[in-house]
C-alpha cells in the first residue's frame, strides 16, 4: 500500500474509533448554575405627610390664619372620629380616649382614606392639631381631643382656616439611621396607652446582663457609674436579637421592630435600683418615633 493509502486509512479510523485506549475517562457534565441568590427586601419609606390626596407640598407655612368663620371640613373630621370609634373600640372608653397615639394615627388615616390631605401639626407641650385640605387655597386647624383626655368634635374642634394651605411644608424623606434596617419614623405621640410588646424581651435582657455582667449590675441595682455602659449594653442586646434599638436624649431606650409603633423604657431609677417589668416601659409611640 503506497504511504499516502496508509496514512488515509489510519485517518478514517481515529475519526471513527473515539477515544484512545487507555483514555477511558467519562467526560465530565457541565456544571450546574449557582442558584440565584434573592435580593434582600428593601423596607419602604414611610410616605412623604400631608401628601396622601395628591396636591403638590407647599414651599412655606401660611401667610395667615384666622380663627373667625365656619369650617369647611369639620363633617369629615367628625366622621373620622366616628369611623375609628366603629374600628377601635378598645382605645375609647365612652368619650374618653384610653391611648392617645392611636387615636392620632387613626383619625389621620380615616381622614386620608376619605381622600382628603392630613398632617399632625406640631407638638405644643403635649398638645396638636390636626391640619386638613383638599387644595392649597387653604387649609383648617382642628383640636380633637380635650386637655383632660376626651375627643372634642367639630365645631368645637376647629380652630382656624390658614391661607394659603399650612402644610406640608417641603417635606423630605428622614435621614436613615446605619443602625437600624427599618427607614426612618416620626411619632404622632407617645403615651401609655394599651399594653407593652417588648417588655418581655427587656426583662430576658436584664435577667442576663445580671448573669453575664456582674461590672455592670449588682444586687439588683446598676454599679455606681456605669449607667451609660448598662444602657449601651441593652442596646446591643436588643439588636442581637434583631430589634432596632437606640438611647435617647433622655437616656431612655427606643425600641422597634416596624414602623408602626415603638416603645420606651427607663433602665433604671435615680437611686440606681433596677427596673423590671411594665415598671420600665414608660410609653409607646406611634408610629415610630426614631
Amino acid at each position: 500500500m503506497r504511504p499516502v493509502a496508509r496514512w488515509a486509512l489510519l485517518l478514517v479510523v481515529a475519526s471513527c474509533g473515539g477515544d484512545p485506549a487507555g483514555d477511558s475517562t467519562p467526560a465530565e457534565p457541565p456544571a450546574a448554575p449557582a442558584p440565584a441568590v434573592p435580593a434582600a427586601a428593601v423596607p419602604a419609606s414611610p410616605p412623604l405627610p400631608g401628601m396622601s390626596c395628591g396636591v403638590p407640598p407647599v414651599s412655606a407655612a401660611a401667610e395667615r390664619c384666622s380663627s373667625g368663620g365656619s369650617s369647611q371640613f369639620g363633617d369629615q373630621v367628625n366622621a373620622a372620629i366616628q369611623r375609628l370609634m366603629d374600628q377601635q373600640p378598645d382605645i375609647f372608653d365612652g368619650i374618653a380616649i384610653r391611648d392617645i397615639p392611636s387615636y392620632r394615627v387613626g383619625v389621620l388615616r380615616n381622614l386620608e382614606a376619605a381622600g382628603l390631605c392630613a398632617q399632625w401639626d406640631v407638638d405644643n407641650e403635649g398638645h396638636r392639631e390636626i391640619m386638613v385640605k383638599s387644595s392649597n387655597d387653604f387649609s383648617e386647624q382642628y383640636h380633637v381631643s380635650t386637655s383632660s383626655g376626651t375627643v372634642r368634635w367639630a365645631p368645637g374642634a376647629f380652630r382656624a382656616t390658614c391661607y394659603p394651605a399650612n402644610f406640608p411644608v417641603n417635606p423630605r424623606p428622614l435621614e436613615p439611621r446605619g443602625d437600624c434596617a427599618l427607614p426612618s419614623s416620626r411619632d404622632f405621640g407617645c403615651g401609655r396607652g394599651g399594653k407593652p410588646q417588648f417588655v418581655d424581651v427587656m426583662d430576658a435582657i436584664v435577667t442576663a446582663t445580671i448573669q453575664n455582667r456582674p461590672d455592670l449590675l449588682q444586687d439588683g441595682y446598676v454599679v455606681d457609674g456605669k449607667w451609660n455602659e448598662y444602657r449601651a449594653e441593652v442596646v446591643r442586646q436588643f439588636r442581637a436579637r434583631g430589634y432596632c434599638a437606640m438611647v435617647d436624649d433622655r437616656g431612655e431606650i427606643a425600641v422597634k421592630n416596624s414602623n408602626d409603633f415603638s416603645e420606651q423604657y427607663l433602665t433604671e431609677y435615680s437611686w440606681r435600683l433596677l427596673r423590671r417589668g411594665d415598671d420600665a416601659w414608660t410609653a409607646t409611640c406611634r408610629p415610630a418615633t426614631f
